[in-house]
Order: C-alpha cells, then structure tokens, then sequence
C-alpha cells in the first residue's frame, strides 16, 4: 500500500501551482523602497539587516507619512473558465510575494521595483476574503508616473486538492498538500531551496500520510485566460498582467494598493471516460492523472482603495 500511495504522489507531481501562459523575461532593472509588512524587521538597504529607527524609510515612524499598504486580495467571484473544462477551489491555497515591479508598458526596460523582499517572502493566503498586507511604504519615497503593466514575483505556492485515487480495482479518497518552490533562493522549512523544489504528501482517512520531495518540477501548461500571464525570469517565475495605475506624490491621507487574485474554481482538468471514474471528480491512478489544464491564479488586478 505504501507503494501505491507514493507512485500516486509521484503522479501528481505534474501538477505545478501556477496559472498563466509561460514566456521568458529579464531581470527588471529600475529601484524603489523596500520593505517588510511589518514595521522595523528590515532596513530598506539591505533586507537581510535590521531597520535602523532613525532610517527615514521606517514606516513605524508616522512622520514618514502618509503610507501606501499593499494587500494581496483573494476573491471567489465566478468565472469564466474554459469550455470542457472541470474545477474544484482547493481547500488551502498560499503563495509567498517576493516582490512587485511596476512598467510604463509591457516592454519598459526601466521598471520601478516597489519592494523585493529578497529570501523573505510574505506569504498569503488565497482562499474566500483572505487580505494579507505585504509591504508598507512611505508615499513620498514613490516614483510617480503613470503605469500600465505589472510583475509580481511569487516564491512559494501551497495548495491541497481532492482526489480519489485507483488501484488494483480500490478507490482511495484523499488529499493532496503541496508545495513548490518557484523562486531560487527561496527559504522554505528553515532551509534553501531553488526553483523546481516540491513536497508532495497524500493524506487519506484510510492510510498514513506519504510525501514525496525533488528538485524537477515541471512548469505549468494553461489557457492563458484572464489576462495574466507567467513569464520565466532570472531568478524564478513572475506573474505578469496590465493594469491602469497613477501614483500621485501629492496625496495627503494613507492609500492601499490592491492586488486582487480571483481563485474560483482555479484548479481545472478534463475528465476522462474510464471505468471506475467519476465526473467532476479529480481521478488518479499510480501511474497516470487526469489532464490538468490550469491552476493558480485566474485573474489578478491592481488599484487603489482609500
């Protein structure tokens, strides 16, 4: 049984956490602040080093003020999937942000960096109404301009899926909780891991949990649908959408910028006609799975709220 438990595992490992079309960028060059969501646990300079209270670019001195919090939104809002395609919302989902880069266009060599935080990602979830704060920073430290495209940088995804799995004419109900790492030097556990690392466990009522780890992941194939994209850069994989955003020095009160990602029903596949399966149920064997087509993020914007 053991056997059969992880040969599924194994199975599964196909399935990345990611949504989006994949291409290759470069590394976006430009500067900006950089900060923690929790005030004075780095120094703007040098992530790695602890905030020096007189810093001007600490943002638990009010002085500094007024602020921009930028949130990651999750919402379940329907979508618009695509055609033949089946979906379940898994039960937990988080991803860890590393980083957000703003553009003029699509193209502009010259990216504005609002924060990167380096190995120490912020991780949030994506369920129903989750809200997480990722960064914090003074308003006039910005770059005002008006912007049209953003990349975020996403460390880690954490996700659990349903499915029975088949064997030697049994159907073994469970779960599986993942995990994989999609930036390099990402700190996951306490320890180092680069792009391409993953823990699979299967969890089930009917036997203990068996995981299964490696370092070859594979990249996500989807539609593309909903605008954003997931493009390959140096140092790992970057959600990439258009957006409309203009930021105003001469703002007076504190604003929130919003990255909302929409995961309704984000993890699809295609059912298959096999004896013993079930439609709209996400079917495995120890050697095989159905087809997945998308999983991640649907959509994504970014705005202001006051």
């Amino acid at each position: 049984m053991r056997s059969l438990v992880l040969a599924s595992v194994f199975a599964v490992s196909a399935l990345v956490a990611c949504g989006g079309s994949t291409t290759e960028i470069p590394d976006p060059e430009g500067s900006g602040p950089i900060a923690r969501p929790t005030p004075g646990t780095t120094d703007p300079s040098n992530p790695s080093a602890p905030v020096d209270p007189s810093n001007p670019a600490n943002p638990s001195d009010p002085a500094n003020g007024p602020y921009v919090s930028v949130h990651v939104r999750a919402t379940q809002a329907p979508f618009a999937h695509a055609p033949n395609t089946v979906g379940q919302t898994p039960s937990l989902q988080k991803m860890a942000w590393k980083s957000l880069t703003l553009f003029a266009s699509k193209d502009d060599p010259n990216g504005y960096r609002v924060f990167d935080h380096g190995t120490a990602p912020v991780e949030g979830g994506l369920s129903a109404g989750d809200d997480t704060v990722v960064a914090k920073l003074p308003i006039k430290g910005l770059r005002a301009g008006r912007y049209t495209y953003a990349r975020a940088e996403v460390s880690y995804v954490k996700y659990n899926v349903v499915s029975n799995m088949h064997s030697l004419g049994f159907t073994i109900p469970g779960t599986f909780e993942n995990v994989q790492v999609l930036a390099n030097g990402t700190m996951l556990d306490g320890q180092r891991r680069d792009k391409g690392f993953y823990r699979y466990t299967f969890k089930s009522a009917q036997l203990a949990p068996q995981s299964v780890e490696g370092n070859d992941a594979p990249l996500p194939q989807t539609t593309g649908a909903g605008g954003i994209a997931l493009e390959s850069g140096p140092n790992g994989l970057v959600y990439a959408f258009p957006i409309d955003m203009t930021i105003d020095l001469g703002v007076t009160g504190d604003l929130h910028a919003i990255f909302e990602v929409n995961t309704h029903e984000n993890f699809r596949w295609l059912d298959q006609a096999v004896p013993g399966y079930s439609a709209g149920t996400y079917d495995t064997t120890p050697t095989s799975f159905e087809p997945v087509v998308s999983f991640g993020a649907n959509s994504a914007r970014l705005y202001w709220e006051q």
